[in-house]
């Protein structure tokens, strides 16, 4: 009845005749208020004249009538001929009922001559991107009805439907490389673990559970049974998910299927009250590529520990992640554009040649990352902020950071640095325990022996960037520590009140043993250049 009457109306303004200027329609279902893409991307030409058909449309997308998680309401439709935009509508699902499907309500599609053929576009608002179509049409001047004649119709919808089919891409093949466990005991052989293809059922990934595995999906809302196991509740893999998969021998976990499209992805992190690992959340990259997040995380390859990982890190294809949520519900969103890289300093641990923990310090505006101990009793190497105990810690500040380190076992260890995008112009660490002061510009590691009994506030890191050129004075190991002083330099020391207490030149280091506590100025005399910064003494 609908288009009956749309079709009396035609027929009314058209006068008898298929030659009237018309333009794309202006007003149509649009629940979301996206602008019109193709009518920018494919600027619609007002000379185009012709008759006007509008057969209802449905969408089908990978030879399935609904795959994109019912989110049909972001997909706008343009019809071409050629290069020319014809037509162009939002998807709707407002006179749908049981067993019907969403459904492009009557396109208009603009013609100038019998026998053109019309083709089609897709557009995903949600992902920004634009899919070409495999259904085409030839216009039929003349036709009473002003209805197309159309082909490839799905099961219960009329011939007077237009079916246009899109696919999201080709079907891929994705790897990833399981080290098996060997029927050892303890946790070594875990991996987190990823799908860039939805709705995968673990028994069509050859050898994925055949023989001795575990495979587990993480819900912080069951307590003591945050880890499901796929044995007791078989679940498929979907995307944006992360799982924790293990295996007694060596297996590469083989995926094959459409991946998901588009540039970002979001995924919504929980934070259960109550629960043991209140805020964290296992999830995964959804892409066939590498991804990027805003936030450090933690992954987990085979090894007894999590390896912490900054937001400048890419997550591999497969690869599943660990994340903190600050508050439930939270929208954490993964990209597959590279973020322009922060300025971090990695602090490495190893005994002998392994790799016992890691820590980073981040300058610069970002999210810390707790420290996590896949083992209880781990060696253990962190930053302390507040009370509590980081993996990774951003700062603004120059200065002094604690690092502390727990041994698990008495020995010999190594910290070294790695700088990335940082140029220091002083960098000490100072051991608490021995007074030793290393310049880590000088040198990039530190060799030390540790017990499991001693205290674990073993460190600290003295430091400035380049970045700001009004910070020059540290205090460390008792010193006040003066960066940029040549001879020609003349250092001024002044209390609260503006009363001078010293006056040298050349002088880079200050005692403070004999300063009470308080709040200084140091004044750095070179020519007409002076700077001046305040200090506190405790």
């Amino acid at each position: 009845m609908k288009k009956l009457l749309l079709t009396l109306i035609m027929s009314i303004v058209l006068g008898g005749t298929v030659f009237a200027q018309w333009y794309p329609q202006t007003e149509f279902y649009n629940p979301k208020g996206y602008d019109t893409y193709f009518n920018t991307a494919y600027p619609f030409d007002k000379g185009l004249y012709g008759n006007v058909d509008y057969p209802i449309a449905y969408l089908k997308c990978n030879d399935a009538n609904i795959t994109i998680d019912d989110r049909w309401d972001d997909f706008e439709v343009g019809a071409f001929v050629g290069d020319e935009l014809r037509g162009f509508i939002f998807m709707t699902t407002e006179y749908c009922g049981d067993g019907y499907l969403p459904m492009f309500d009557n396109i208009f599609v603009y013609s100038n001559d019998d026998g053109e053929v019309v083709s089609f576009k897709v557009y995903d608002h949600a992902t920004g991107t634009e899919y070409e179509c495999t259904t085409n049409l030839t216009i039929v001047t003349g036709d009473d009805s002003n209805y197309y004649g159309v082909y490839d119709d799905p099961e219960g919808i009329s011939d007077e439907s237009l079916f246009i089919s899109f696919t999201t891409g080709a079907e891929q093949t994705f790897t990833k490389q399981i080290v098996g466990y060997g029927g050892g005991t303890g946790r070594n052989g875990y991996y987190f673990i990823a799908s860039p293809v939805d709705d995968v059922d673990p028994t069509t990934v050859t050898d994925m559970i055949d023989g001795e595995y575990d495979l587990y999906f993480f819900d912080q809302g069951v307590t003591n049974e945050e880890w499901q196991n796929y044995k007791a509740n078989n679940f498929n893999l979907s995307v944006g998910s992360g799982y924790l998969y293990a295996k007694e021998t060596d297996v590469d976990l083989v995926i094959t299927g459409i991946p998901t499209t588009g540039t970002t992805f979001d995924v919504t992190l929980d934070k259960v009250d109550g629960a043991n690992m209140k805020g964290w959340n296992l999830v995964g990259n959804p892409f066939g590529v590498q991804a990027y997040i805003n936030r450090p995380y933690y992954i987990l390859e085979g090894t007894d520990n999590y390896v912490e990982k900054t937001a400048n890190d890419p997550i591999e294809v497969m690869q599943g992640i660990l994340v903190q949520a600050n508050d439930d519900g939270e929208t954490l969103t993964f990209t597959t554009e590279a973020p322009t890289k922060s300025a971090t300093l990695a602090l490495n641990v190893t005994n002998g040649n392994d790799l016992v923990d890691r820590a980073t310090v981040c300058f610069g505006e970002g999210r810390n990352l707790s420290k996590l101990n896949f083992r209880e009793n781990s060696s253990k190497l962190y930053m302390t902020e507040d009370n509590k105990d980081y993996a990774v810690i951003c700062t603004e500040a120059q200065g002094k950071m604690p690092v502390n380190f727990k041994a698990e076992n008495n020995g010999t260890y190594t910290l070294s640095f790695n700088t990335e995008n940082v140029e220091f112009g002083y960098l000490h660490l100072i051991d608490n325990m021995t007074g030793n002061d290393v310049d880590l510009l000088a040198t990039s590691s530190y060799t030390f022996d540790a017990l499991t009994t001693d205290y674990a506030s073993r460190f600290k890191l003295v430091f400035a960037t380049g970045n700001d050129d009004d910070q020059f004075a540290f205090i460390g190991n008792g010193e006040i520590i003066l960066n940029g002083v040549n001879g020609n330099t003349t250092v001024q020391l002044f209390d609260v009140t503006g009363r001078m207490l010293s006056s040298t030149n050349g002088a880079n280091r200050i005692s403070t043993e004999n300063m009470a506590a308080g709040v200084y100025m140091i004044r750095l005399v070179n020519g007409n250049d002076v700077k001046t910064q305040k200090i506190v003494v405790k």
